[in-house]
């Protein structure tokens, strides 16, 4: 109860104090709202998303904007990438084949401690880029625990150490993995949405770019992820000696059968929906350019990532199953959509709006004009290390939600394009490894009460400051390349 009255009373407070610093009723009613959702998304007081319908009601009553405005802001082109992306990792776990994929990465990599710990870390991060991280750790959680079950039989020294790399290998591979996409985590794509909403004149984030960029810095943190682990937990447990038979991968494996053709099908979906979302937009090399598939219709423009995921997750819905007298996939399964998720996304829309119209953004950006005199450099290490530390206690999508146009206002006043401070400040949302709430797959690991906190905070404060330096460098290297800044 306290909790869910603070939120509303901090919220009057402080749009009163910015009402009378600024002058504006519109900036005062804006801080309000936001400092009332921002209380309620941090503590959790309600659902998450009972507090993205917030601007639904509040909007109107201050004024900010009408009923049929705030209502429209809560549905785009994002959203519908997300729902098609979705519907499509559902097929995957209906018929295995996300089981088959993670089965035969662990066999091809080998079976002594340190293959095994690579193995299931690439599996995991192979498979968040494109099904959610919350399903790809709960996936693995079972073949990771057998083999955890496996070397404890063996009476092998230290064993709890190798139980905690496994575990928390997983989990922090899958949150890795996740930022590679665009698609890969929630976060990802409402920083998409978001610009696209603040800045439509600028031109849009296509899967390509966004993954010519994110991928090879997920992978360097991939591989400082796993060395940290190993220096930690397996240094003094000579886990390089440990050998657990392949059999019980190959066993799983033979179980599952001959690929059928549902697998095939889903598989096949899923190659021509990466090959559509990578080919969609322009290629531009230098002084050359490749022109995507987009150009060859009257208005280019008009067809986004999400027009392409909802077509081919449609093509689910029309493709019999052989082995069951329905769809490959069936409305009974996308009933499983995050709906929450959904609302969470629309909350975060509707802010973004709402700092734009209100005249919010331009007033902290005025208001923090002082960074000018502070490097690029430094002002994007600062809001890696202050999101990261707020994701380790917030949600993610949550931070990120209340980030993004304090961002948009930290660019104005500094002078510097947006992307510059946007785009590390997304992915550092993603790269809280510390708490055990700091993530979903952090979480999930924890559940299997063979973790204690302070198995997570040792490399994850490590990991931690290794991601904020990781996501700085790349952003003025290879960012400004590949987004042209």
């Amino acid at each position: 109860m306290v909790k869910s009255i603070f939120g509303p009373i901090a919220g009057i407070i402080l749009g009163f104090i910015a009402w009378h610093f600024s002058g504006n009723i519109k900036i005062g009613s804006m801080v309000g709202i936001t400092v009332w959702m921002a209380a309620w998304w941090i503590t959790e007081a309600v659902p998450l998303a009972v507090t993205s319908m917030i601007p639904v009601f509040a909007f109107p009553l201050t004024g900010l904007m009408s009923t049929n405005e705030v209502a429209s802001v809560y549905m785009n082109d994002v959203l519908f990438l997300f729902i098609g992306g979705f519907i499509l990792s559902f097929a995957m776990e209906r018929w295995d084949l996300h089981k088959r994929i993670a089965l035969n990465i662990i066999l091809k990599i080998g079976s002594d401690g340190g293959k095994i710990l690579m193995g299931l870390m690439l599996c995991s991060y192979a498979l968040s880029m494109w099904i959610s991280n919350t399903a790809t750790t709960m996936m693995l959680i079972p073949t990771t625990l057998a083999i955890i079950d496996k070397i404890n039989n063996m009476k092998f020294s230290n064993s709890e150490n190798i139980t905690k790399a496994l575990l928390i290998g997983i989990a922090y591979a899958s949150s890795i993995g996740g930022v590679a996409t665009i698609v890969g985590t929630p976060t990802n794509m409402i920083f998409m949405s978001y610009y696209g909403i603040a800045y439509p004149a600028e031109e849009p984030i296509n899967f390509f770019k966004w993954f010519v960029f994110a991928m090879p810095v997920s992978f360097i943190m991939l591989g400082i992820t796993f060395w940290v682990l190993k220096m930690i937990y397996m240094r003094t447990s000579n886990f390089s000696d440990v050998k657990v038979s392949t059999s019980i991968f190959s066993d799983e494996l033979k179980a599952m059968g001959k690929t059928t053709f549902e697998e095939k099908t889903v598989g096949t979906l899923f190659i021509i929906l990466v090959l559509l979302w990578f080919t969609r937009a322009d290629l531009v090399l230098g002084s050359f350019t490749i022109k995507g598939w987009s150009n060859f219709f009257p208005y280019p423009n008009y067809i986004q990532d999400g027009a392409v995921a909802v077509f081919i997750a449609s093509f689910l819905f029309i493709i019999p199953s052989k082995k069951k007298n329905d769809m490959l996939i069936t409305w009974e399964q996308v009933k499983k959509l995050p709906y929450s998720v959904i609302l969470l996304f629309g909350g975060g829309f509707a802010l973004a709006k709402g700092f734009s119209d209100s005249g919010l953004t331009g007033w902290l950006a005025e208001n923090l004009f002082f960074l000018k005199d502070y490097s690029p450099f430094v002002i994007v290490l600062f809001i890696c290390l202050f999101i990261t530390f707020i994701s380790e206690i917030a949600s993610n999508m949550a931070t990120i939600q209340l980030s993004l146009p304090v961002l948009a206002a930290i660019a104005i006043s500094t002078n510097i394009h947006p992307l510059i401070v946007m785009i590390p400040g997304t992915i550092a949302a993603s790269y809280a490894f510390m708490m055990p709430v700091g993530t979903a797959p952090n979480t999930i690991v924890f559940g299997s009460e063979k973790l204690k906190t302070m198995d997570m905070v040792r490399p994850g404060l490590i990991l931690n400051f290794a991601g904020i330096l990781l996501i700085t460098l790349a952003m003025f290297s290879l960012g400004k390349f590949v987004f042209g800044l």
